[in-house]
């Protein structure tokens, strides 16, 4: 296999790349240099091809508080169980409204302090990924939290 720059290349600082791996590709790779009719061969690079799923995540929303009332702080937590290079970018609506964006983490936190009446409503949290995004929603509720949290369709 030549180094053309499409299949494999070269970085000093990286060593070889084989761009875009496929299962044909798992093996044994050897490095040969020849100069002057003398050649010269690398350690050996095993290369290992796993798939990894690429659905959606599954992803979770809790609230802090079984109930609340006017006045109470209230933390409701989205948790993305995901591949940790991925990037995860989290996005707050509620009711309807952007809240907060973040990235690079896989649980977002939305702080509600001293909740009114006006917060009251249903928060929902999309995860965003490479491979798509996936919302959840709850409902506060005054005098208690809505027990049933939803599992809204892939967006």
């Amino acid at each position: 296999m030549e180094v053309d720059e499409t299949l494999v290349s070269y970085d000093p600082t990286k060593d070889f790349i084989l761009q875009k791996p496929s299962p044909e590709h798992q093996g044994v790779f050897y490095c040969k240099a020849v100069t002057k009719a003398i050649p010269q061969i690398s350690t050996k690079y095993q290369l290992f091809y796993v798939e990894m799923p690429s659905g959606p995540s599954y992803v979770t929303i809790e609230a802090s508080l079984s109930s609340s009332r006017g006045g109470d702080n209230i933390n409701i937590t989205c948790t993305v169980l995901g591949e940790p290079e991925m990037d995860v970018s989290f996005t707050w609506t509620y009711p309807g409204q952007l809240v907060r964006h973040t990235t690079r983490i896989f649980q977002s936190v939305m702080a509600v302090d001293d909740l009114e009446t006006i917060d009251f409503g249903r928060y929902i949290c999309r995860a965003k990924k490479k491979h798509g995004e996936i919302a959840v929603a709850t409902s506060v509720h005054s005098n208690k939290l809505d027990s049933k949290r939803e599992h809204l369709e892939p967006v």
